[in-house]
Order: C-alpha cells, then structure tokens, then sequence
C-alpha cells in the first residue's frame, strides 16, 4: 500500500497541447472572372435569399464588362432563418467539387427555380428528398448523375466547405444576404436593388486606377 499525501509529496504536471486547426487549402469562395485582378469583389450570397437571386445576373455582368481587371468571388452565406439554405449551400459545393466549370451556371439554374425551393415548399421536403431535387438540376446542367450529386453533396468534403465559408463570414462579420467587400472591406452602401449603372458607378473608377 502506497500513501501519497500532499504533505510529503508535490507533484508538478507540465502539459504541452498543440492544436491544430483546419484550414483550407485555398482561398474560400468560388471565382467569376480573372482570379489575380487587382480588383476583387466578394459578395456572400444565400441560395434561399430572393435579394441574392436579383444580385447574382449583374454580378456576372459586371465581371464580364471587366473581364480581366475584376474578379467577383462568390461566398456561400447561409441564412439559418432559411431551414432549406445549409442543404443549397451544400448543393452548390457539391457541383463545385464535381464540376467546377459548371458552377456559376449551375447556381443560375437554382435560382431560376429558387420559387420552388422557398420556405413554404421546402418546408415539406426532408433534406434528401430536397438534395435529390436539386440533384435533378445539377444533372442537366453539370453533367453528373444525381446519386453522384447526393453522395458529394453529404461527403465531408463538402461539408467541410460549407465551414470554411460560414467561417470566413463569422470572422467578417457578415450577417444579411447579399454583403458586398470589395478588395477585402465591406461596402454597406452597395445594395440588390442597384442597377448595373450603379454597381458600374462604384467599380469603374477602382479598375482605372489600376490601369
């Protein structure tokens, strides 16, 4: 039998944790444009967000009015207030991993039918049967079975990604859809309901003086 009291013996702990942190192997986001440009638009936009449907058309339009010298970097920005918003977002991520040519035509298509995919609908949808749905599309436009898409979609892969970006917006502080940075801050005065003319307005300037 062996007596340890504190009067005839300190033990002293010294204890080393590392930890390591999981960080992507790239940049977070999905570009549209030249990815080296001076000039980089980052907009955090959300699959069920109707704000970020009218966004998307003149995002793209603006990236290719000044292809070359703009660069718009779509972030996946999640609405929890949207149940259906963190299975589009790994939707879109899924077809990214798969396809990644197709993304930007792929996130066009899902908006074009966001109507059927809003609270009301999805409300009544469990996640597979909405990932399924979703699949259908990616299949026409992505080139991927749906079983593919599904299995992507849940892999932790693409989870992982879906972190990265909801992540990278925490860190920002991002909270409303659609948020606009341009060359890293956030530009509150930018908006979904501006004409191409105005987002022009605001880019412009920024490309010629870099020329």
């Amino acid at each position: 039998t062996l007596l340890v009291t504190r009067d005839s013996l300190s033990l002293s702990l010294s204890v080393s944790v590392v930890v390591t942190m999981s960080s992507p192997s790239r940049y977070v986001g999905v570009v549209y444009g030249e990815p080296s440009a001076a000039v980089v638009l980052e907009v955090f936009l959300d699959m069920a967000c109707p704000f970020s449907k009218r966004a998307f058309p003149k995002l793209l339009a603006l990236a290719d009015r000044y292809k070359g010298q703009l660069a718009f970097r779509f972030v996946s920005w999640v609405q929890t207030w949207h149940a259906q918003s963190s299975t589009m977002s790994k939707a879109i991520l899924a077809v990214e991993q798969l396809n990644k040519d197709a993304f930007f035509d792929y996130v066009a298509a899902v908006y074009a039918e966001q109507d059927s995919f809003y609270d009301d609908k999805a409300n009544d949808m469990s996640p597979n049967q909405l990932l399924k749905a979703l699949g259908a599309i990616a299949a026409k436009v992505a080139g991927v079975t749906v079983d593919e898409f599904v299995q992507a979609a849940n892999s932790k892969e693409v989870v992982q990604q879906v972190k990265y970006h909801t992540k990278y917006g925490r860190q920002n502080g991002i909270h409303s859809s659609p948020t606009f940075m341009i060359n890293g801050l956030i530009n509150n005065a930018m908006s979904s309901g501006w004409s191409a003319e105005q987002f022009n307005e605001v880019i412009e300037p920024l490309v010629k003086s870099n020329l």
